[in-house]
């Protein structure tokens, strides 16, 4: 054989050596590329599940943006199944429901000693007893949520507040359960709306928990208002 001869042989090996090898390693290609993404779920410290989806052979790079956890390749997400009460409709709810609270206890207070009916002072004391303990159910939610609480009342209800304190007698009487009426069914639609639509559980749960009591002090108000209006004629 001659030289070259020799050389077209070696030539054509390594022709069809380098064909074999592209064909193996488009082989692997592909079979890498059916491969599914590797999940990986673990818990935060604030109880939260959160899943990370890898990609096969793309290493995902994890951050916090804000409540969020993500990941380089934006295929992190949180797993919750609650959003946090700080969103600002539970926010305005639970600040809204403490200055109800807070004014529902200071006119308690003013009837307990300023009432003429002994009727309207026992309803005041019932008003102070179940606004007090709510108040303080209120606390422990909010504390949870991050949302810090009003700790007095407002200029809207101190204005109301002082109105009452200028009347006596039955006067008074007619015009604190009017408010009670006023007030109650005003905290019942709020009450009801988050019940229905907060978008943290334990918000849900309160608002829920505390509607029976407030229907109750609502009827209990106008059966008042009825007999006192019939003591008037």
């Amino acid at each position: 054989m001659s030289a070259d001869q020799n050389h077209f042989q070696k030539g054509i090996a390594m022709y069809r050596l380098l064909v074999v090898s592209l064909v193996l390693l488009a082989a692997g290609c592909c079979d890498k590329c059916k491969q599914k993404p590797t999940c990986q779920t673990e818990k935060t410290a604030c109880g939260d599940t959160v899943t990370t989806v890898e990609p096969t052979g793309v290493e995902a790079v994890r951050y916090h943006d804000g409540d969020n956890v993500r990941s380089s390749n934006d295929q992190t997400y949180r797993s919750s199944g609650d959003q946090v009460a700080g969103a600002p409709g539970d926010q305005a709810f639970l600040r809204d429901a403490s200055q109800g609270n807070l004014t529902e206890i200071e006119n308690a207070r003013l009837a307990l000693k300023s009432a003429a009916s002994d009727e309207v002072r026992r309803y005041a004391q019932r008003i102070l007893d179940d606004h007090t303990r709510n108040q303080s159910d209120l606390r422990g939610v909010a504390q949870k949520a991050g949302v810090d609480l009003p700790n007095d009342i407002d200029s809207h209800h101190h204005d109301m507040q002082t109105q009452l304190t200028r009347l006596s007698g039955s006067d008074f009487d007619r015009e604190y359960i009017r408010m009670m009426i006023s007030d109650h069914q005003k905290d019942i639609s709020k009450f009801e709306d988050a019940a229905r639509n907060s978008k943290d559980s334990e918000v849900r749960d309160f608002a829920s928990k505390t509607l029976p009591t407030l229907r109750d002090h609502l009827k209990s108000a106008r059966d008042i208002n009825d007999r006192l209006k019939n003591r008037r004629t």
